[in-house]
């Protein structure tokens, strides 16, 4: 199975992973329905505001990767994720990209 993780650096160089396999996601939906359903409403009907979106993007990923620590009081919440991440829109939106799209981040790490 293809590793779907990314590495993603903090604004305090602290390093997370993020990940949006399916498996995960769908534990994601027993464990934190209404978070679920908001990604799923993203991805379905598209970015309504694109800086929330993506961060929020960001969010669910960082919970997936996460998801058997999900009542762990020590995981950020959404607020403190977003005023830790970087505050570098293109990083940003190439991450969402790389986690939506692996096979295009495996095409991207073929051009290197």
């Amino acid at each position: 199975m293809k590793n779907t993780f990314l590495d993603y650096e903090l604004n305090d160089g602290s390093k997370i992973q993020l990940t949006l396999n399916f498996s995960r996601l769908l534990q994601l939906k027993n464990k934190k329905k209404n978070m679920y359903e908001r990604y799923n409403k993203i991805l379905l009907k598209g970015t309504q505001d694109a800086i929330e979106d993506s961060i929020f993007t960001l969010y669910i990923a960082y919970l997936c990767a996460n998801i058997e620590h999900l009542d762990n009081e020590n995981l950020m919440n959404l607020e403190i994720f977003t005023n830790s991440i970087q505050q570098d829109f293109v990083l940003m939106n190439d991450t969402v990209n790389m986690l939506i799209n692996p096979k295009k981040k495996m095409d991207l790490e073929g051009r290197s």
